[in-house]
């Protein structure tokens, strides 16, 4: 059983039933649904998921003002549900102070993970949250909205990002994979630093993973899903995934180099068809300083800082 199916469960048998007698006059303004932190959010968990924050759950969002004036009996009547469903619970909670289920305000829960209740706007306002704050809001799914609001601020970030931001993502972790995956490996390497050398084949996984991403135009998640998430897109994360696997697990000098070019190779095949023209298999760095060049936005353009 995976946790949004429950969550979906759980929302039509038990929940929609409840809510739809005792508060019928709200619940046109009630969103449900399951998105923010946790495995299950992203379907990615498993029987080790289950040990904590695991279980029949559900989001209701509703407007700040509402949620002011009926906030409190709306979660008393959720706190009076049955805790076991489809012999699933009680939920275990790891962390009391950070509610991940019952009754949100719209305006706070979008303000915790993204600083602010609107969507941003400017190029600026994009770069100030964090990528992985922009994937826990746009997560998991939304079982009803009648009135909107909450899926009308999620569906405008799901359109991603403007596209300059875009551009400097990809061009910022262009360079970052270069640096540490056709420099300073072999480096370190030759110095026989095992630390460093470790260090550096990481972050290059790491930067060539938050690569693919971008191309899909999809926020990037947690670390720890970082790799598990490449599956979502289809063949060509497979085949990143087996690059990777390749690369971690070579054991001499002749192997890793064999596994990094063909990672590199992998990343230039897919960067050509985001833009042909700054695709070099012999220098990442050189792509993304390429990429960065084409910018629109000349504070970005000037900007030689990476972003995470």
């Amino acid at each position: 059983m995976k946790g949004l199916d429950l969550a979906l469960g759980y929302y039509t048998d038990v929940i929609l039933p409840a809510f739809s007698t005792r508060f019928p006059d709200v619940l046109d303004n009630l969103a449900f649904g399951l998105v923010g932190p946790g495995s299950e959010c992203y379907g990615f968990d498993d029987v080790v998921s289950r040990d904590h924050d695991w279980g029949p759950r559900v989001c209701i969002w509703l407007p700040e003002a509402l949620y002011q004036n009926d906030g409190m009996v709306l979660q008393e009547t959720y706190d009076g549900l049955p805790p076991v469903y489809k012999g699933f619970g009680p939920i275990c909670h790891l962390d009391t102070r950070m509610r991940r289920d019952g009754v949100l305000s719209i305006e706070r829960f979008y303000r915790s993970y993204l600083g602010t209740a609107e969507c941003p706007v400017t190029n600026r306002d994009w770069l100030v949250v964090p990528e992985e704050s922009l994937s826990v809001c746009t997560n998991g799914m939304v079982f009803s909205d009648s009135n909107g609001q909450f899926s009308a601020m999620r569906q405008r970030l799901l359109a991603y990002y403007p596209r300059d931001i875009v551009i400097k993502k990809l061009a910022c972790r262009l360079k970052d994979a270069g640096q540490s995956g056709q420099y300073n490996l072999w480096r370190s390497m030759h110095r026989e630093d095992v630390l460093a050398s470790a260090y550096f084949k990481q972050q290059f996984l790491i930067e060539a993973a938050s690569i693919v991403y971008i191309l899909h135009h999809t926020f990037r998640p947690f670390k720890k899903w970082l790799f598990r998430g490449l599956r979502n897109f289809g063949d060509v994360g497979s085949a990143f995934i087996e690059c990777f696997e390749s690369l971690q697990g070579a054991d001499d000098d002749k192997a890793l180099k064999k596994a990094v070019s063909k990672t590199v190779d992998l990343l230039v095949e897919s960067i050509a068809q985001f833009d042909a023209g700054i695709a070099n298999k012999d220098s990442l760095y050189d792509s993304g300083v390429a990429l960065e060049n084409s910018l629109a936005d000349r504070e970005l353009r000037e900007d030689l800082y990476t972003i995470e």
